[in-house]
């Protein structure tokens, strides 16, 4: 997700179970570059999920154990999933009444739009 869609209170949130990220993303900036902040989750064989900041080339780990960290990073990770698969599954999500369907079961959903700020 691109920068300038994140509040900033997420960004905060985000920032206090990943402590390099307002350095990665300053970095984005001052090599002139549009930052984007990506939400990654690993599931391993049997082991609980891992869950990472993605920022330009840098991937930071993320406390899960942070609530305050995780409530920033759960709507971004949900939001660039549906847009993932609304790319993915275009014929899919093209059917009458799936978009609404997707905007009630997830309501901030209608604020993100790619390309647009929010």
């Amino acid at each position: 997700m691109r920068l300038l869609h994140i509040p900033l209170s997420r960004l905060r949130g985000l920032a206090s179970g990943c402590p390099d990220l307002l350095d990665a993303l300053r970095e984005e900036v001052e090599a002139d570059r549009d930052p984007t902040i990506k939400i990654l989750r690993v599931v391993g064989g049997g082991e609980s999920p891992r869950w990472y900041v993605s920022v330009g080339q840098r991937v930071l780990p993320l406390d899960s154990t942070n609530l305050v960290a995780m409530s920033a990073a759960t709507p971004v990770f949900i939001v660039d999933l549906l847009q993932d698969l609304q790319e993915e599954l275009a014929p899919v999500f093209a059917e009458d009444g799936m978009m609404g369907a997707v905007e009630r079961a997830v309501p901030f959903v209608r604020g993100f739009r790619p390309g647009k700020p929010s």
